[in-house]
């Protein structure tokens, strides 16, 4: 790009920045290099233009909205006309990110809603609750999320849905209902929030004061006693005058006039004045008679789900009872079909009040609701109490999370020139024969034999017949594995773990551990590497085929280091620029005259936004030193036997094993030592 046309004089240091950083990437920053413009503007310009955007109609909107326009742009969605309805920054963030989710927020939007109140509505869209209850200006974020919260924990928010509450004191009341509080004892708008916390905290305290005890409480009289129980569920008479009784009305009198009032025994009554009708001396005293009984409290059951799938599915294969791996008796994927029901929900039973004698209520504990299901792949039927997938796959559940995952299951793969490619979960049924390239961006389970293939896994990697001649990549999150059957010369990254019966051959790299199952597993010939060290049941063979183990940090990890230590520098050195320019400027112009001001604040700002990538990049340089410290203290365990011609490196260390049974391999002082195993592995966690 031809830049002979600009005048780099006449523009402070950011603009200068975003010029070049336009000419390196070959856009026209003529579009943009204008003095005029603020740096950050030129920014968000010089970024759209790099995807092909021109935003240069909008920049009267401002930095931030022309930053949401050009995300909105490169996810293939318009916000152009919401910026003309005078949408802010943070509202068009909020309405992108819903949109980008494929949330339908468009009914619900209001300018006058803030960006966080667009984020609460989206949220209870994306959990499909009626969001209707609380999306309304009246409320703010903070009130709008009690109520969503209120809604997906099934509670009745008529007691709090009222704007005069303040988002504190619709939490209080929030979080009595999900105890089962009867919160009409602290919920008036007369009570502070702080108030309302005092009355919740007691209220759990005391909903079980009736609880029965042994000792009574004793009302004695010239003619009778009445003897009571502490929680007044019993009472017992008991008549000892030197008068007969006239009738039972005479008994209910007594009983009302010292309280008792609820759960008489009117059978009681008769009988106590038909046996003291006639007072003689055959007529036993001290006969109590349980005269009253009061109702026990029956509390609800809280709310459950059924399930209609196996939701605690063991994803780690079992071993036989040689320890190899079982791959028998494994399934990964749960699959479901499209429309079928998933989860059913059952409300808790009502719970009814207790009544003693003496006529006071207990207070029944009321059954907790349990939240809505969120995820994605289902629908939640307008009953909402019945969960039914929207599409065929598979489903897990994690907590309250429940998602469907598409799921592609093939027959076989055959040889092919062009790579398949799978932005999903596969399950192959049978063997791969190639030659063939397999990318998936999910978990890949293969029940058959895979021969001369290679392997992009994005997820979970499960070999349940083993694999030949083959190289894989498997680049995922934390926790991920590759479990497999066997391993006959194949090249293998992973980030996770590494599981198997026996490596033939192999070159095998794990930011894991590499570990093997069965007594007459292992690893022989080729090499393997493993950051967090190996677990196997034998080491090389009796022929003594070539093995090598290797510990510690390898190459990738010193490299990233490496990397990591250039940028930090790079950026540390900018700083010192920045406040070096920043120090200048404040001896120069003392005052802040204002046509300077502007010039301060982007130096203040471009120091704030490099300290926080400093900020990052130090937390990358902390997980690598971190990953440095495991690999120089992780070790080698051998079950079984480790044979002739066995090698272990660390670093620049290198020793041959001695053929040994049960041995444990050791970094002692940047030295490799090699010791008796003293302790058994424990079970299968790969």
């Amino acid at each position: 790009m031809v830049n002979d046309h600009i005048n780099f004089e006449d523009y402070d240091f950011f603009q200068q920045e975003e010029i070049r950083k336009g000419l390196e990437k070959n856009i026209d920053v003529s579009i943009y290099a204008k003095p005029e413009l603020p740096y950050n503007i030129m920014h968000q310009l010089r970024k759209a233009l790099e995807n092909g955007n021109d935003l240069t109609p909008y920049i009267s909107y401002g930095a931030g909205v022309l930053h949401e326009l050009r995300k909105a742009l490169k996810s293939g969605i318009s916000l152009i006309s919401y910026v003309q309805e005078g949408y802010d920054s943070d509202q068009l963030f909020a309405i992108r990110h819903a949109l980008e989710k494929k949330i339908d927020i468009i009914p619900y939007l209001n300018s006058s809603y803030h960006g966080a109140c667009i984020t609460q509505i989206a949220i209870g869209l994306e959990h499909r609750i009626d969001v209707t209850p609380y999306a309304k200006p009246d409320y703010t974020w903070r009130k709008m999320k009690e109520i969503r919260l209120g809604i997906e924990q099934r509670l009745d928010i008529s007691n709090y849905c009222n704007p005069l509450y303040s988002c504190w004191q619709m939490h209080e009341i929030r979080l009595g209902l999900t105890e089962g509080l009867d919160v009409s004892y602290y919920k008036s708008l007369m009570y502070t929030a702080k108030e309302m916390k005092k009355r919740r905290l007691w209220l759990m305290d005391h909903q079980k004061t009736h609880l029965a005890k042994d000792d009574m409480t004793v009302i004695c009289a010239d003619d009778y006693d009445i003897r009571i129980s502490q929680d007044e569920m019993q009472a017992y008479f008991n008549w000892h005058g030197n008068r007969p009784l006239i009738n039972s009305a005479e008994v209910e009198y007594i009983l009302r006039k010292h309280g008792i009032t609820y759960g008489i025994d009117y059978n009681a009554l008769t009988s106590i004045a038909r046996i003291y009708k006639t007072i003689n001396n055959d007529t036993p005293k001290d006969q109590n008679t349980l005269i009253a009984h009061g109702t026990l409290p029956v509390d609800g059951h809280d709310g459950y789900y059924v399930f209609q799938f196996q939701t605690k599915k063991c994803h780690i294969p079992k071993l036989s009872d040689d320890g190899s791996i079982d791959f028998d008796h494994f399934t990964w994927f749960e699959t479901v079909a499209k429309d079928q029901i998933l989860a059913l929900y059952h409300p808790p039973t009502e719970a009814l009040d207790g009544m003693t004698v003496t006529g006071q209520t207990i207070s029944a504990i009321k059954g907790k609701e349990e939240p809505i299901l969120t995820g994605s792949g289902f629908k939640l039927l307008p009953d909402q109490k019945t969960y039914i997938a929207s599409e065929d796959g598979h489903v897990r559940l994690h907590k309250y999370e429940m998602n469907v995952f598409p799921l592609v299951t093939l027959d076989q793969i055959l040889p092919c020139d062009e790579p398949l490619s799978f932005e999903c979960d596969v399950h192959i049924k049978g063997n791969v024969s190639g030659p063939v390239t397999i990318n998936t961006t999910g978990d890949l389970l293969i029940d058959g034999f895979v021969n001369d293939a290679e392997i992009h896994c994005g997820g979970n990697l499960l070999l349940k017949s083993g694999i030949n001649a083959t190289s894989i990549e498997n680049s995922s999150t934390v926790n991920k594995r590759v479990i497999s059957k066997f391993f006959e010369y194949v090249t293998l990254h992973a980030d996770g773990n590494i599981s198997f019966g026996s490596s033939l051959n192999s070159h095998l790299s794990s930011y894991g551990e590499i570990i093997s199952y069965g007594k007459k597993g292992g690893i022989i010939g080729g090499s393997c590497y493993a950051e967090k060290g190996f677990c196997v049941s034998n080491a090389g063979n009796a022929a003594g085929i070539k093995t090598t183990l290797l510990l510690g940090t390898n190459e990738d990890i010193r490299l990233q280091k490496m990397i990591l230590d250039k940028e930090i520098l790079k950026i540390k050195t900018f700083i010192t620029q920045l406040t070096n320019a920043y120090e200048e400027a404040c001896q120069k112009y003392p005052n802040q005259a204002a046509k300077q001001k502007d010039l301060f604040l982007k130096v203040k700002d471009a120091i704030y936004i490099k300290n926080q990538e400093l900020s990052a990049a130090h937390k990358k340089e902390d997980i690598i030193q971190k990953r440095q410290k495991r690999a120089c203290s992780s070790k080698i365990i051998v079950e079984h036997h480790i044979y002739d011609n066995v090698d272990i490196q660390y670093m620049d260390r290198k020793i041959t094993a001695v053929p040994s049974k049960k041995v444990a391999i050791l970094i002692h002082n940047n030295h490799l030592i090699m010791e008796k195993l003293s302790e058994e592995r424990g079970n299968f966690n790969a």
